[in-house]
């Protein structure tokens, strides 16, 4: 027998909180898996611009190796 909690792996990225500037999470390890789903749980947004979460992706945890996740491979639902 399938179920759902057997076939995923829960990590929290960022907790909530007040933010009034951009924040990165640390990376996420993939490695063995086909897929993944975001949940994104914000705090206050505070100042001024506006909230954007961006997904990247690289083979390493090195900074500036990091690219956009192509949109055409996103699924997105609210």
């Amino acid at each position: 027998m399938r179920d759902l909690a057997h076939n995923l792996g829960v990590v929290q990225a960022l907790i909530p909180q007040v933010l009034a500037a951009t924040d990165t999470s640390a990376a996420i390890d993939l490695f063995g898996f086909d897929s993944a789903m975001v949940v994104i749980n914000t705090g206050a947004i505070v100042s001024s611009g506006n909230f954007t979460a961006k997904l990247q992706e690289s083979d390493t945890t090195t900074s500036g190796d990091f690219t956009d996740v192509a949109a055409a491979t996103l699924s997105a639902r609210s």
